[in-house]
């Protein structure tokens, strides 16, 4: 039995419902349905493939887009930049660099992985859970390494390969007043050798947490003080730019306790680090290795806007 002009209208809104709540399970069924009963419309096809970018399921995203970008009457930015995703998610090296060409964008010449300097950008991890921030360096327009050292909870590891989204959501300001784009992690794509560890420590000054992470730096382990660097802000400003009511957060008495993550291969070498740096007023209260999963993303939660 042919579908009518209304059911096919009642299949539409219910598609688009469902993806604008979150519902991407949902949204792919219909969307699903909208493509099979009008096959020739490319912007059913692309959001059947956006559906499941979000979603993860490389495979369809690709497939769709690319469906999307043969019925479409012009050029699309948007079908090309998710079918780049999905390729680069699948190690579909020449697909990807056929969409980034059609977007002109400066790739390096070759027919494999692309290995590029696309600039310093900020990260949001984990953005349907509680979206920690870090600095990552971009090889190529869809992923980045992260340079931070992530809290374990997050399940991210520094030096992992994150493959983030393409439309930024959300600035930073940097301390010479340049703003940065945040972009979403979609996944994992390739992980760090390094492990994380919480390093809890007791000393009397900024220069002794400066000589331990200095130390850190000659013994090439990634470490940050995470009592003076971590920032907690509204989701408001994770996703806009930073208000004002957030400036001068810290307090103005010193901490004494302090937690220090390292990103290392081995607890041998941040053993061998903290030997060193003890001493006189400097103190390792515990030193804590662990390994937490990503979160699963759960249907409901408009993460990706």
């Amino acid at each position: 039995m042919s579908t009518t002009f209304r059911q096919l209208k009642k299949i539409h809104q219910k598609a688009y419902a469902t993806f604008d709540a979150g519902q991407l399970a949902t949204a792919t069924v219909y969307f699903q349905k909208l493509c099979r009963h009008r096959p020739d419309v490319a912007n059913f096809h692309y959001m059947r493939g956006l559906v499941a970018k979000n979603r993860m399921d490389w495979q369809t995203s690709l497939s769709a887009n690319l469906r999307a970008i043969e019925l479409a009457d012009e050029f699309d930015e948007a079908h090309h930049w998710n079918a780049a995703i999905a390729a680069t998610a699948l190690h579909d090296w020449a697909s990807a660099r056929q969409m980034w060409a059609a977007c002109k964008l400066p790739i390096p010449d070759g027919t494999g992985e692309i290995m590029a300097n696309f600039g310093i950008t900020i990260i949001r991890l984990n953005a349907w859970d509680w979206g920690e921030t870090v600095y990552a360096q971009r090889i190529d327009p869809v992923r980045a390494v992260i340079l931070n050292v992530p809290f374990p909870e997050s399940g991210w590891r520094c030096g992992d390969i994150v493959l983030h989204d393409g439309a930024p959501t959300g600035s930073r300001t940097d301390e010479n007043s340049n703003e940065i784009s945040v972009f979403n992690a979609l996944e994992r794509w390739q992980t760090s050798p390094k492990q994380t560890f919480t390093v809890f420590t007791q000393c009397e000054s900024t220069d002794d947490v400066g000589a331990l992470l200095d130390l850190c730096h000659q013994h090439n382990l990634d470490a940050e003080d995470w009592t003076e660097n971590t920032r907690m802000i509204c989701l408001q400003c994770s996703y806009g730019r930073v208000h004002e009511h957030h400036h001068n957060h810290k307090s103005a008495n010193w901490q004494s306790e302090r937690s220090i993550g390292i990103a290392a291969n081995s607890l041998a070498e941040i053993e061998k680090t903290l030997n060193e740096w003890q001493g006189k007023n400097r103190q390792v209260l515990e030193i804590c290795q662990q390994d937490y999963p990503i979160p699963e993303r759960k249907d409901g939660w408009v993460w990706w806007i």
